[in-house]
């Protein structure tokens, strides 16, 4: 079990406009207007339909460990769910009813969507969008930074966020 979650956590994000590598694929973070914005890859699979959003999960990452600090679920026929795609962040990440906590610089971060996509045949399946980032200061104040995995070391970028890799 240890290995297969290793390999999980190790899986590079997928190239702009590659095939997905399956279920879990790579969420791309990033700032848009001081708030945290959530895509999906430009992957072919989204040209056909975007992936409907079940539930979004922030956490906060220490020592190796993740602490969900933030949780989202959309159930079913109870809402309208947003949507993840290629285009447009994400509706929902941190509302009035359900505000994200202060994120700080300093601290290691994920994000992980689950939700999913119709098949040619309309049948659903799942798909799983994940990513780190933290924070960083900036001229106007704070703004989200992604984290990559860096294949040829072998280790994360969180030297891209001042911290160790």
């Amino acid at each position: 079990m240890f290995i297969l979650l290793a390999a999980l956590l190790m899986l590079p994000g997928t190239a702009s406009g590659s095939q997905p590598k399956g279920r879990y694929q790579q969420a791309v973070i990033s700032d848009e207007g001081g708030a945290l914005c959530l895509r999906a890859n430009d992957v072919p699979e989204l040209k056909r339909a975007a992936s409907i959003v079940t539930n979004v999960t922030i956490y906060h990452r220490q020592a190796g460990a993740q602490r969900p600090i933030w949780s989202q679920s959309y159930p079913p026929n109870e809402v309208a769910p947003p949507v993840i795609s290629p285009g447009d962040c994400m509706d929902d990440v941190g509302t009035e009813e359900n505000p994200l906590p202060a994120l700080v610089p300093g601290a290691e971060y994920s994000a992980e969507v689950a939700g999913f996509i119709a098949d040619k045949n309309g049948s659903p399946v799942r798909r799983w969008y994940s990513g780190h980032f933290c924070m960083v200061r900036s001229e106007s104040g704070f703004e989200v930074r992604q984290v990559l995995f860096d294949r040829r070391r072998g280790a994360w970028r969180w030297d891209a966020c001042g911290l160790e890799s």
